[in-house]
């Protein structure tokens, strides 16, 4: 399993998700190219999600966002496809 977090976290941060992921292969890649690249052989992305990387991603099971709103996210293929889609909504929503 691969993950493919696209955004800038902390140490103890990334420890927690490799921690968490077992032994899940986790890379961290925050430009757009890169990202594009390693989404090819993702399972799973942490962070930002587009239309771009989910046409790229051709085995992913599972987004999960770093926000609460998730409308932008909600295009057609995506809502279609089987991909797990969870969001911070349960962490930022008693503040909102």
């Amino acid at each position: 399993m691969k993950i493919l977090v696209d955004v800038a976290l902390t140490d103890a941060q990334l420890t927690r998700i490799r921690e968490a992921g077992g032994e899940a292969a986790v890379v961290v890649e925050t430009e757009t190219a890169a990202m594009n690249r390693e989404v090819r052989e993702a399972d799973v992305v942490f962070g930002q999600f587009n239309p771009d990387l989910f046409e790229l991603g051709g085995q992913l099971r599972w987004v999960q966002t770093l926000g609460a709103g998730v409308d932008t996210l909600l295009f057609e293929d995506f809502v279609k496809s089987e991909i797990v889609l969870t969001s911070e909504k349960g962490y930022v929503g008693p503040h909102l």
